[in-house]
């Protein structure tokens, strides 16, 4: 796994060095104990999720990997997705500012 530098996240001080097989590591200025993730195996899950997620939005028969004119992509955006991102974006807003 590539490191770069990391920061606390309780004080966004430089961490020390990552050793080897090593999950925690505590800040040297607040003591805070951060949880060392691979940030690359998040992003593709995420990814992997944000793609099915897309999927269920469209609507069946719609191959978009053939379609190469972007004002056709533009447009199946415009008219099919954005609509229902705007729906389910301010329900997950109702549900968190009811929190």
């Amino acid at each position: 796994m590539e490191t770069t530098v990391l920061r606390c996240t309780n004080c966004g001080a430089p961490l020390p060095k990552l050793q080897p097989d090593e999950e925690w590591i505590r800040c040297e200025y607040c003591g805070f104990l951060n949880k060392v993730v691979d940030a690359t195996c998040y992003i593709e899950k995420l990814r992997s999720e944000v793609e099915k997620w897309i999927r269920e939005l469209l609507p069946s028969g719609i191959a978009f990997a053939t379609v190469k004119d972007v004002g056709a992509r533009h447009q199946i955006f415009q008219s099919l997705i954005k609509p229902k991102l705007l729906i389910t974006r301010a329900n997950m807003r109702a549900k968190y500012l009811q929190y």
